[in-house]
């Protein structure tokens, strides 16, 4: 059982304690070995000792620590610490004024007014000790008084300040100055305008009535303060244009190739504007899928349109044989007579001709062959070329045109082919149409670019006029000359045992032909990938290429190359090694 501490037993308790924790009872304990004081007790003991309070540590900022009187300071002490508390700042200021403080603001304020180095104390107290700082401040010399502030000076001018109306003009006032700054300008111009203030120095302005014109410019600063200049400018009323110089008589001709079908329309167009066309045509292909019909042709005749020679299947002539020229272009013409028209011109298919050929489109009855290009084409080519044919034309076996009109051909390049003419000797301008289309091939135009050109046609002066080919050049009606091949131009080709007839030698291929190729042709037959073609050497088929084109020319022998029910033909009966024999003469 536990005995109860009594009150009275506390003093007597704390120095026995004392005693046994330092070592100083006496008496004949005292030389015994010290008795153990419990946890509880030493813990007590230690919980009654005193804390030591350190010295606070005082820290001064000053901002800004130089100036010119008057200076006015900032000192700041909040940066000092304690290990208990800061209780209180004061601060000295070092130039025999009051202190500030004690306080428990850790910044104080204060205003030099002479010149001189001053030492700022900083006394930082907690409540037993204190700790000082010091720092010092450097006041200099009071900046001079400040000039007034002057009025700004003004300055303006105007670029050009003369002319005819209306006159666009340029006034500057960046030659205006002030001693502080400039907050503006405004400007009158004298015409009855004006403009507020604003920053910028430079204003356009453009006077449509003639005078002289007193332009006002007020400059303000930065203060409020004004200043004016001004300057003339003087308008004049311009003299009349000169009459326009007269424009020179042209001829336009408006061709299409190809016979291609949806060239009707477009020449139905041109016809009710009363624009005659040319329309050079391969004979085979009247009434095909695709292309014109005999009765779309008859129209365009009865309109005032006219049909011209293409050669048979839009062969390559420079590049054909001498026959085969000859067959394709006087049996087309015959062809074209037979129907009922009146041939007298001819268009080269791709514009490709040569002495020889020019020789014979003279010897088949016509009085004239189109070429291609050759003028000034703008956006094409042909720089320093002329800008139109002359009537009659230089060489009336190759009449020049500007490039074929291609699907980037704009309404305006058109306009400038005729207007380039008219501006210069005039003459005449052939112009060459094939597909008529929105898009459907690089050498197509858009029906709404022909309508609008053709409607631009028709409001050209009279000196400027929408003709046939045939009307331009002229001649009589030549007789037709029908081409027999002679018996050393190939003409059949047996392959095995099938027989077929050579529709052409070195020539363009087109729908359903067979061609011969031989190396006077070239290194290669230089057709496209729709088709078959057999290399032949010795008699003897030596290589078969199908859906590949462009085959290359063995230097001994040749190339059968087939497009359509041909390349069908060869397909079936052209394998290698199969014989091959060649048919001379008339089919």
């Amino acid at each position: 059982m536990k005995t109860p501490m009594h009150r009275g037993a506390g003093p007597a308790l704390a120095l026995a304690l004392t005693l046994a924790l330092t070592g100083l009872a006496t008496g004949p304990a005292a030389s015994a070995k010290p008795t153990a004081v419990p946890t509880t007790v030493a813990t007590a003991a230690a919980a009654a000792a005193p804390v030591k309070n350190a010295p606070p540590v005082a820290r001064l900022a000053l901002d800004p620590s130089t100036g010119p009187a008057p200076h006015r300071v900032t000192a700041d002490g909040s940066g000092s610490t304690d290990d208990v508390a800061v209780q209180s700042y004061s601060f000295s200021w070092g130039d025999g004024t009051t202190s500030t403080g004690p306080q428990p603001e850790g910044t104080a304020t204060h205003a030099y007014s002479a010149p001189g180095s001053y030492t700022v104390t900083l006394t930082v107290d907690d409540g037993a000790k204190r700790g000082t700082a010091s720092q010092v401040v450097t006041v200099t010399a009071p900046d001079p008084t400040p000039a007034p502030d002057a009025p700004p000076t003004a300055a303006v001018t105007a670029r050009p300040a003369t002319g005819n109306a209306p006159l666009a003009t340029e006034i500057d006032a960046t030659a205006s100055s002030d001693d502080r700054g400039i907050a503006g300008y405004a400007f009158d111009f004298g015409d009855g305008s004006e403009t507020v203030q604003q920053p910028a120095a430079v204003v356009s302005h453009s006077y449509v009535t003639a005078g002289e014109h007193t332009v006002t410019m007020t400059v303000t600063d930065t203060a409020g303060q004004t200043a004016t200049a001004t300057t003339k400018v003087v308008v004049t009323t311009a003299p009349p244009p000169p009459a326009p110089a007269p424009l020179a008589p042209t001829t336009v001709s408006l061709t299409f190739d190809d016979s291609l079908a949806e060239q009707a329309p477009a020449v139905e167009m041109l016809q009710q504007r009363g624009l005659r066309s040319t329309l050079y045509v391969n004979s085979p292909r009247i009434g095909t899928a695709g292309y014109l019909s005999k009765a779309q042709l008859d129209a365009i005749v009865a309109g005032g349109g006219e049909v011209a020679g293409h050669t048979l299947t839009h062969a390559d002539l420079a590049a054909s044989s001498l026959g085969d020229a000859k067959r394709q272009v006087c049996n087309d013409r015959v062809n074209l007579l037979d129907m009922g028209y009146r041939v007298t011109s001819f268009a080269y298919p791709f514009g490709s001709t040569s002495a020889a050929v020019k020789q014979v489109v003279q010897e088949c009855g016509y009085n004239s062959a189109r070429g291609v290009a050759d003028l000034l084409s703008p956006g094409y080519g042909c720089d320093g070329c002329a800008t139109a044919e002359t009537i009659p034309p230089a060489d009336v076996w190759k009449i020049r045109t500007p490039q074929s009109v291609q699907s980037d051909t704009t309404l305006e390049m058109l306009k400038n082919y005729v207007t380039q003419a008219e501006s210069s000797s005039g003459g005449w301008v052939p112009l060459i149409f094939h597909h008529v289309c929105e898009g459907c091939a690089t050498n197509a135009v858009d029906t709404a670019t022909l309508t609008a050109f053709a409607d631009w046609l028709q409001q050209r002066p009279a000196s400027t006029q929408v003709r046939t080919v045939d009307e331009v050049v002229g001649g009589t009606l030549k007789p037709g000359v029908t081409y027999v091949p002679t018996t050393d131009e190939v003409s059949g080709v047996t392959v095995g045992t099938a027989t077929r007839v050579v529709d052409g030698t070195n020539s363009y291929r087109g729908t359903n032909m067979l061609v011969y190729y031989t190396p006077a042709r070239g290194a290669t037959t230089g057709t496209n990938v729709f088709g078959t073609e057999v290399a032949v050497v010795g008699g003897k088929v030596t290589k078969v290429e199908v859906s590949v084109g462009n085959m290359a020319i063995p230097r001994d022998g040749y190339v059968l190359s087939g497009h359509g029910t041909s390349n069908t033909w060869l397909r079936t009966y052209a394998k290698v090694g199969a014989p091959v024999t060649l048919r001379y003469g008339s089919p």
